[in-house]
């Protein structure tokens, strides 16, 4: 069995996806997907599921209300 890279299954976790929905986001297959453990992750790849654990991370922090709304000025 080959041995994962960590950084890149951190990466699948924070960004809430398995290896199987990221093959069917990129219309890649498993078995490409699988390949980036030994070979590396693409920078398209790894840019798509760092915007993508950001945006996760600013929802939670919206619906917790976290996030301020900007002041409007008042004329």
């Amino acid at each position: 069995m080959q041995e994962k890279n960590q950084y890149f299954v951190t990466m699948l976790h924070d960004a809430h996806l398995t290896q199987a929905q990221l093959a069917e986001i990129f219309g890649i297959t498993r078995t490409a997907i699988s390949r980036w453990h030994k070979i590396g992750v693409p920078q398209y790849a790894q840019a798509y599921l760092i915007l993508r654990a950001e945006y996760i991370e600013l929802q939670k922090q919206h619906n917790k209300g976290c996030l301020r709304q900007p002041k409007t000025k008042s004329k």
